[in-house]
């Protein structure tokens, strides 16, 4: 207990400087780091949203690229006066090999129902039972390429169909063209752009039916014991749900893990491609920036609890020599000066006091005992050390005014006192030096007492 009333000043003065400096940097990095989580979380947003439209331009370069091959084999066989089978089948053939990337087989059908196929042995052979209504399609409603939903094929496997209907140079109708394409080669390129380690996808037709997907991702939602991985169907009918609302981004949990799904329409065919993220990784990122935040807020702590203490003790020290001195004053033999290499206030009074202890010292050798006594009288250690006393009150209160005033209050009463040198001073002087201990008094005591001056004009000078 007596240990802190001692060090009451430099105890306070150290928690106002470690408490202010440390909440300050507090807010400065929290500020900070979570300007760098907003950071990381728009990167990633952005990463991701850049992927999706790469892969939407991919699909229009692959629609594209086959409405092209159409399109040209369409011009060669409007050219032909007459279709003839054995030169259009070696066409489709042709075209089927320059194509091979995207078209796995193509197929002509006349008017009269004559199917000819690229491939047309294993036509004969296999047949392909959707091409009756695929024909159908074509021919009905308005003219142009059109597509159809995701099947299954004899000849080219699971693959969606282009299809148009062609007239010769006069406008008579000769025939409906197919375009079974690859769906395999699809798979493999959006493979190439949208799987990662964090990242996969899932495409689907604008009814919904399932295209390609990625599932060897292990946070993909897959059906137990399926190889290759198969997507669970609940998972799919959460990813249509997401399509009719219309979200472009939306946070699910699958398997006890966190996804983010990234859902854009924005292709020629009106699919819907859903980037799969798996939300570990960022949120193990952000966990990590909150650990080095956390980290630096403890080593910052304690750096700044040892120089805020030294600081603390740095600014008390001199008062509190001050007031040991003080307290020694009644020792009269013991009085010695404090050394002093400051400038401020704080030095000013310890000047004025090694100027008391000089006087002292002085008056010790000095006969006029009388004058010693009413010199000790006037300077009373109690009410010296009593207005040291508030003056660190002050200090401590932020006070900032009223410290200063006080001390040069205490200068200026100590100056009238050691300065004179004559019994007798001017009225004025005294009125001052009156004032000053006034001041320090209601200082010390407030407005407990009033104090009035009554003095003739005549008197004044």
């Amino acid at each position: 207990m007596k240990f802190i009333k001692e060090w009451g000043m430099t105890i306070r003065q150290f928690l106002l400087v470690l408490l202010t400096t440390f909440l300050t940097f507090a807010l400065l990095t929290n500020s900070n780091t979570l300007l760098t989580i907003n950071t990381v979380k728009t990167s990633n947003e952005t990463e991701h949203i850049n992927l999706i439209k790469e892969a939407n331009n991919f699909l229009d370069q692959y629609v594209s690229s086959i409405k092209s091959a159409i399109i040209l084999l369409s011009t060669e066989l409007m050219s032909f006066d007459i279709i003839n089978d054995t030169k259009t089948i070696t066409l489709l053939r042709n075209y089927t090999q320059y194509t091979n990337d995207n078209i796995k087989t193509l197929y002509f059908i006349k008017p009269d129902g004559t199917v000819l196929c690229g491939k047309q042995v294993l036509y004969d052979i296999f047949g392909n039972e959707n091409l009756t209504q695929l024909y159908e399609q074509a021919i009905s409603g308005s003219p142009g390429i059109k597509w159809s939903n995701p099947y299954y094929s004899t000849l080219s496997g699971y693959t969606i169909a282009f299809h148009t209907m062609i007239r010769n140079n006069s406008g008579e109708f000769i025939g409906v063209i197919i375009a079974e394409c690859r769906l395999d080669s699809l798979s493999e390129t959006l493979n190439k752009h949208l799987v990662g380690n964090q990242y996969s996808y899932v495409l689907l037709s604008s009814l919904g039916t399932l295209i390609a997907y990625n599932a060897n991702n292990n946070f993909m939602p897959v059906m137990e014991n399926s190889y290759p991985p198969k997507i669970q169907d609940s998972f799919i009918l959460q990813l249509k749900q997401l399509s009719k609302a219309r979200t472009n981004i939306s946070d699910i949990d699958s398997l006890h893990k966190p996804l983010k799904i990234y859902n854009s329409q924005d292709n020629s065919l009106g699919w819907n491609i859903y980037l799969i993220v798996d939300k570990t990784y960022l949120n193990s990122t952000i966990a990590a920036i909150k650990r080095k935040f956390y980290i630096s807020l403890i080593l910052c702590f304690l750096a700044l609890s040892i120089i805020s203490f030294l600081t603390a003790i740095w600014l008390s020290s001199p008062i509190r020599k001050l007031v040991i001195k003080m307290r020694s004053i009644t020792n009269i033999s013991s009085l010695t000066k404090i050394e002093n290499n400051r400038s401020d206030e704080i030095g000013q009074l310890i000047k004025s006091y090694n100027y008391m202890i000089d006087n002292i010292h002085r008056l010790m050798h000095d006969v006029r005992v009388y004058e010693l006594k009413m010199l000790r009288s006037q300077i009373g250690p109690h009410f010296l050390y009593n207005t040291l006393s508030c003056i660190s009150i002050l200090a401590k209160q932020q006070k900032l005014t009223e410290v200063r005033q006080t001390i040069n209050s205490l200068i200026n009463l100590l100056s009238f006192s050691f300065d004179r040198q004559d019994e007798f001073v001017e009225l004025k002087d005294e009125l001052s030096s009156l004032e000053d201990y006034i001041y320090i008094q209601k200082i010390r005591f407030g407005d407990i007492f009033e104090y009035k001056v009554d003095i003739g004009k005549n008197c004044e000078t």
